[in-house]
């Protein structure tokens, strides 16, 4: 009993000693106690950090669509885990909705930390690579569809035309010494809208190397080719002699260089792309297409990857863009839209020409008139005139056509300019509809330029 009495007692003086001291642990005990409270705090900062990091990972920058179908030939990947984050796509057109041409504007930017990799795809076909420089990808120009391709793994697909041509390391070159050669792709463009493209490489000094559309034979045709010697680009006429309509200084256009070159048809007007850069245009007038082909001057140019494309039929495309990074990482954007040649909209879906989008958003009949509202916007890049001229007007389900009025103290849409992506809205009124009809189309002159929409919202 007494020792368990005394046991009691060195307990009750322990505890009265650790409260004289202020509760605290004696000071041998804190090492330990501080290296405990560090581990726990550690591992919440490693846990939070690898939360973020993960979301971070999971998302691109700008607008992205990831549950979108890649085209079938991309190669399958292992995404990286580095912290460079995907490449951002930006789509401004084309947009959701239905276009007039066949056509339709391309205007799109990649931007992103080590680009490795851009391409895009027409409705599932094959894969378009877009020049880059690493860091950005910038493409304004008209969508066309590629019906033609060939990389020179064989020389089936070409007629010669002049000069001796024959596959070289992969590339088609002429044999020298010629003065000039010309080979002739073995199809032939019939439209007044289309492009060529291909790669050149100038290997000589004095050597000139570009893209051609013959309209019969060797001795007639356009161009588009790189002055090596004197640095400068140029677009013109061959018919007997070269006839150079417009030439483009470039002091860094050098030699053993590949150039991704572009020569777009649209209407007898003729531009020259540089990977991806428009350089210079001309208006040669009635353009009837012609044979496509290459042009090597003195003989030592180089040649690759050599394209033709050709208009969007009528109908609904799908549009892809695919980038990716040298680290592996991926974004893609896909768009839906449609192609009318006569009709190019129908209630609540815009139309588009010229850089006006007219969407017609409500069509009521009354017993005095008709009122049609709609709005207008202008996505082009410059100030563009809204002008109702011819009038517009409105074919019901007989046939018959209806006027446009005035009326006094309306909300009729203003007439005016519109500034770059100024948008305006407003009504149409129309003669008061005939008994028991329905209003079938609207059509709409804008400047002299016709927009027709079904008013029909299924």
């Amino acid at each position: 009993m007494e020792d368990e009495r005394k046991k009691i007692m060195e307990k009750r003086s322990s505890l009265r000693s650790w409260r004289e001291r202020g509760g605290k642990l004696p000071r041998r005990n804190m090492p330990i106690v501080a290296a405990v409270v560090f581990i726990v705090l550690l591992s919440l900062i490693f846990y939070s950090f690898s939360r973020d990091n993960a979301s971070n990972n999971s998302s691109f920058p700008g607008p992205q669509n990831n549950t979108s179908t890649l085209p079938e030939n991309i190669s399958k990947f292992t995404p990286n885990t580095s912290m460079v984050q995907a490449p951002g796509i930006k789509l401004n057109s084309p947009m959701n909705i239905v276009y007039n041409t066949s056509t339709p504007p391309l205007d799109l930017t990649v931007a992103g930390k080590n680009l490795s990799v851009v391409l895009l795809s027409v409705d599932g076909g094959v894969n378009i690579a877009i020049p880059n420089d690493g860091k950005t990808v910038s493409a304004k120009m008209p969508l066309l569809i590629q019906v033609f391709r060939d990389d020179f793994s064989n020389t089936k697909k070409w007629e010669n035309a002049s000069g001796k041509w024959s596959v070289k390391n992969g590339r088609y070159a002429a044999a020298p010494p010629i003065n000039f050669s010309i080979a002739l792709a073995d199809m032939n463009i019939s439209t007044d809208k289309f492009a060529i493209e291909g790669t050149i490489n100038n290997k000589g000094t004095n050597d000139s190397g570009g893209l051609i559309v013959s309209n019969s034979n060797s001795s007639d045709f356009y161009y588009a080719i790189a002055l090596a010697g004197t640095k400068q680009w140029a677009i013109g006429r061959y018919n007997g002699k070269f006839n150079h309509k417009i030439m483009v200084n470039d002091s860094k256009l050098q030699l053993n260089k590949d150039y991704k070159i572009k020569l777009l048809i649209i209407d007898g007007e003729v531009t020259l792309y540089t990977d991806g850069t428009e350089k210079t245009k001309y208006n040669f007038g009635t353009f009837l297409g012609g044979k496509p082909g290459l042009l090597a001057i003195n003989s030592s140019t180089e040649f690759d990857d050599f394209s033709v494309f050709q208009p969007l039929s009528d109908g609904r495309h799908n549009l892809t863009i695919f980038a990716k990074n040298t680290a592996g990482n991926t974004s893609t954007q896909t768009v839906k839209f449609n192609i009318s040649l006569d009709v190019i909209g129908k209630l609540g879906v815009p139309g588009v020409k010229n850089g006006l989008e007219i969407t017609v958003k409500s069509v009521t009949p009354g017993d005095i008139y008709t009122s049609v509202w709609v709005s207008v916007r202008n996505i082009g890049n410059t100030e563009k005139p809204f002008k109702l001229t011819p009038s517009p007007l409105i074919i019901d389900n007989t046939g018959n056509q209806y006027e446009s009025i005035k009326v006094a103290r309306s909300g009729e849409i203003a007439q005016t300019s519109l500034y770059s992506m100024a948008k305006r809205e407003g009504a149409i009124f129309f003669e008061r509809p005939k008994e028991g009809a329905s209003m079938k189309k609207l059509v709409l002159y804008v400047n002299g330029d016709k927009f027709e929409y079904t008013l029909d919202a299924t």
